[in-house]
């Protein structure tokens, strides 16, 4: 078991390629647990930028959300005892050649 720090960054100079330390956070903050096993134990799913809040899965069967702005984690659903596969969602922001006439 481990306990993992997951540090976000952000690009602050694109011409100097100067990256800042926007959020650092270590497992044990969030689920309280300080013996983790990946793969039973924590899932790291996917990270909202916007709205600064880190989706996992804890003890593998809570969806949970971590506001990393007020450092407060929710439970969003219990899932049952399976693990679903989570796809991240990326938008596309071209325009579709099948819109044009």
């Amino acid at each position: 078991g481990v306990c993992i720090r997951l540090v976000d960054y952000v690009l602050k100079n694109y011409e100097r390629e100067e990256w800042i330390v926007k959020h650092s956070i270590i497992t044990s903050d969030i689920c309280g647990w300080t013996d983790l096993w990946l793969d039973a134990d924590f899932d790291f799913i996917a990270i909202h930028p916007e709205c600064n809040s880190l989706f996992f899965i804890a003890g593998g069967v809570t969806l949970m959300c971590y506001n990393m702005d007020n450092r407060q984690v929710k439970v969003i659903s219990y899932l049952g005892g399976a693990k679903p596969l989570f796809l991240p969602y990326v938008p596309l922001y071209t325009e579709s050649l099948s819109l044009h006439c």
